[in-house]
Formats: structure tokens, sequence, C-alpha cells
């Protein structure tokens, strides 16, 4: 959890722990109800989201700093998620403190 703003790949995480790849896989979305990947976009779009209500950041320097060399991939992936993009979102949510 602590590495989310990190490049993270389930080959490289499997073999850090020394068990197969799609072992690590199929365990954590037993565990987790979610691919590691999956995991990985929700942490970062809770962490994106505190960071647009709670700071002035832009939204590029957000994007970096949950994880994402692109900021383009960031908007796309905050807007399918949340049906809004970044800056509207920060925009909104400002409008109810």
């Amino acid at each position: 959890v602590e590495n989310y703003n990190r490049k993270v790949r389930v080959d490289e995480l499997a073999d850090r722990i020394g068990i197969n790849r799609s072992y690590l896989a199929k365990s954590f979305k037993k565990l987790m109800g979610c691919s590691p990947q999956q995991f990985l976009v929700n942490l970062r779009m809770e962490k994106a989201v505190g960071m647009l209500k709670n700071t002035d950041l832009p939204v590029n320097q957000i994007a970096a700093q949950v994880g994402y060399e692109n900021p383009l991939t960031f908007s796309k992936i905050f807007k399918q998620r949340y049906g809004i993009s970044p800056k509207n979102y920060r925009e909104s949510a400002a409008s109810f403190p």
C-alpha cells in the first residue's frame, strides 16, 4: 500500500515473494475481491480524490504523485471511474464543503 505511487508489476511482485504470478493473482483476488492491478487503480484514485479535495496542486502533479507518468492516462481513468474529469471533480467538490 505504501508504494502505490511507484510502477508495480505483478510478475515482479510474485518473483520478490517467491511465488507463481498466477497463484499470486488468484490468491489476491480471492482475498481482496479484485485483481492486484484493480486494487492499485482503486488506491490511486482514492488518494487522488483526497488530493483534489484538500490541495491546490495542479492535476498533472497529482497524477504524478499517485503514480501516473502520463496525466492524460490519469484523467482518462479518473473520468471512467467517476464520470467527471479531475478538474471538474475538484470544482464540484469545492461547492460542497
